[in-house]
C-alpha cells in the first residue's frame, strides 16, 4: 500500500497490508543515456552520481538478502533462482517444524 500527498509528489510512503511502515520512496530524475558523450559537465556528473547510487543500492540489497539466504551466491544468481531458493528454504523450515 502506498500513501502520498498531492501537494508533494517527490516521495511516497510504502506500507504493508497490515499498515506497517516499510520505507519512503523518493522520485528519481531520468538521465539521458547519451549524456556521457553528448552532455555538458553537469550532465556527465549527474550520470556518474546516478550510476554510483545504483551500485550502492544493489550492494545494499545483496547484503540484506544474504541475511535471509546465507548459502546462496547472490552475485552470480539470477533473480528467478533467488525466488526459488527462498521458496525452497521456507518449505524445508515448514517440514522441520512438523
Amino acid at each position: 500500500m502506498i500513501r502520498y500527498s498531492l501537494f508533494d509528489l517527490s516521495e511516497i510512503k510504502v506500507y504493508t497490508v497490515k499498515n506497517q511502515f516499510l520505507c519512503t520512496a523518493k522520485r528519481v530524475t531520468k538521465a539521458h543515456p547519451m549524456a556521457y558523450y553528448l552532455g555538458d559537465i553537469k550532465d556527465v556528473e549527474d550520470l556518474k552520481q546516478k550510476i554510483q547510487k545504483q551500485k550502492r543500492l544493489k550492494n545494499k540489497t545483496i547484503k540484506e538478502l544474504q541475511k535471509f539466504l546465507p548459502n546462496v551466491d547472490l552475485i552470480h544468481t539470477k533473480p528467478s533462482e533467488i525466488y526459488h531458493c527462498r521458496f525452497a528454504s521456507n518449505s524445508i523450515r515448514r517440514k522441520k517444524l512438523r
